[in-house]
């Protein structure tokens, strides 16, 4: 599993606000986080995902580029795109792109 960096720090930042609003453990979010850690590949940003992400927010109607800039890098790596976010998928659906699998 590849994970963008930028997705992995927002991951980290959603595992300390269940901690801090007492919905998971201190423990239990440390061992998720380094759990994440042991079954993925870190890959950085190439210098076109942005740009890309930018690009692809406009074409889908979109304002929220977080997304569109993690699917510039699966689409970079030819992976599938693992995505939660039901309104980016349709439209990237309607949009005809590819390897957007939505994770309910």
């Amino acid at each position: 599993m590849v994970i963008p960096l930028h997705v992995l720090v927002e991951f980290a930042s959603i595992l300390r606000s269940l901690t801090v609003r007492r919905r998971l453990s201190g423990a239990d979010s440390h061992v998720i986080f380094e759990a994440l850690l042991g079954i993925s590949t870190l890959q950085s940003w190439h210098e076109e995902a942005p740009r890309r992400g930018f690009a692809l927010v406009i074409r889908l109607g979109q304002s929220d580029t977080f997304d569109a800039t993690g699917y510039a890098v699966a689409e970079r790596l030819g992976a599938e795109f693992w995505v939660s976010d039901r309104r980016f998928a349709n439209a990237a659906a309607s949009a005809g792109l590819g390897g957007v699998r939505l994770v309910p």
